[in-house]
């Protein structure tokens, strides 16, 4: 993946210092930069070619944009806590919810997510779209959740 002459590397790593607070902004591509500029996005149509993200990731690029206020980062924060622990509780046989219900709630909270960033924090929210149904496999199988 080349934009505009970075390498999908170079692209997250100023992507990276960007969300640290030591650029404003990185959008490489002028013609990704119209497209950016037309208006709200609906949904997660771009994605970053062949990246591979973890939950661990997200949560740190989460944690260190600065596209999210520190109050809805604590809230999203419990929520997700929550989520996860019902996740665990699942896989664990103690079944309050099916994994169907799991699955929705997963999406409104990744949804919600998505939409409180794409605006402000381009690369963030490309990771997200890319990493979206990888993060929903990863929900899915009792392996991750007993390793904790």
């Amino acid at each position: 993946m080349n934009l505009n002459g970075l390498s999908k590397s170079a692209f997250l790593w100023a992507t990276a210092i960007a969300a640290l607070g030591h650029l404003t902004a990185i959008i490489p591509d002028t013609s990704y930069a119209a497209k950016v500029s037309a208006g709200p996005r609906t949904s997660c149509e771009e994605s970053v070619e062949d990246e591979i993200i973890d939950l661990d990731f997200l949560e740190n690029r989460l944690i260190k944009t600065k596209a999210v206020g520190a109050l809805t980062k604590l809230r999203l924060g419990g929520e997700l806590k929550g989520l996860l622990a019902k996740f665990e509780r699942y896989h664990a046989g103690n079944n309050d919810l099916d994994i169907d219900q799991l699955n929705e709630q997963f999406n409104l909270l990744y949804m919600k997510v998505v939409s409180l960033v794409q605006d402000k924090d381009v690369g963030l929210y490309l990771e997200l779209c890319n990493s979206w149904t990888q993060i929903g496999h990863t929900l899915q199988n009792p392996d991750y959740f007993s390793k904790a």
